[in-house]
C-alpha cells in the first residue's frame, strides 16, 4: 500500500489564507522591518544626523527587551561607524546607557550573556560598558553603588558578578595601560 495521495480535481496545493495571514503577522511580529536601507544609513551620515535622531528612527527606543536580536541595532552600529570609524564601539554603548541607564543596561546585558542567541553581542556590548566605566575613572566601589549592592546581600545578588566582573577588567586595562589605579578605603 502506497503512502502518495494524489489531488483530487476540485482540490488545489496550497495553504489557507488563515494560515497565510496568521504566519505573516507572526513574522512581522517576530522580525522587526529594517526601516532604513544601507543607502539611506549613507545619506544620514554624509547629513551627520544624531545619533539620537537615528536610534529613534530604528525604533530602538522602544525597551531592552528584544534589543539584541532586533536587526536595527546592527543597522544602528554600521551607521556609527560611517559616522565615527574609530568610537564606534563608545557612541553606541553611551547611546544605550544615555537612553536607558547605566545600571539597568549592566543587568540587562549580564541576563542576556545567560541566553545562547544573545551572548556574544551582551560580552562585547559589556566590555564596552566597562571601558566607558575605566575611561571615566569609575573606581570599583562606586560601580558597586551604581549596581545597588549591598554588603549584606551582595552575596545572594546575582548581580555582584557583574562587580566583579568589572573588577577584573578594570585591572586587565589599567595593566595593559600601564594605567596605575588608586588605593580605595
Amino acid at each position: 500500500m502506497s503512502a502518495k495521495r494524489t489531488l483530487r480535481s476540485n482540490e488545489e496545493r496550497t495553504f489557507s489564507t488563515g494560515v497565510t495571514e496568521s504566519l505573516s503577522n507572526w513574522m512581522s511580529r517576530a522580525a522587526p522591518k529594517l526601516l532604513l536601507t544601507d543607502n539611506e544609513l549613507e545619506h544620514l551620515a554624509m547629513q551627520v544626523a544624531s545619533t539620537d535622531k537615528v536610534f529613534k528612527m530604528l525604533k530602538l527606543d522602544d525597551g531592552l527587551d528584544g534589543l539584541l536580536r532586533n536587526p536595527n541595532l546592527k543597522a544602528f552600529a554600521t551607521y556609527i561607524r560611517m559616522v565615527d570609524e574609530t568610537n564606534s564601539d563608545q557612541v553606541l554603548i553611551t547611546t544605550l546607557i544615555n537612553r536607558y541607564g547605566d545600571e539597568a543596561l549592566a543587568k540587562f546585558l549580564f541576563e542576556a550573556k545567560q541566553v545562547k542567541t544573545t551572548e556574544e553581542i551582551a560580552k562585547k556590548l559589556q566590555a564596552a560598558q566597562f571601558v566607558k566605566w575605566f575611561d571615566e575613572g569609575k573606581t570599583t566601589n562606586q560601580v558597586f553603588d551604581l549596581l545597588q549592592l549591598t554588603h549584606l546581600t551582595a552575596y545572594e545578588d546575582k548581580f555582584h558578578k557583574i562587580w566583579w566582573e568589572y573588577v577584573v577588567a578594570r585591572a586587565e586595562l589599567a595593566s595593559k595601560l600601564k594605567k596605575p589605579l588608586p588605593v580605595e578605603l
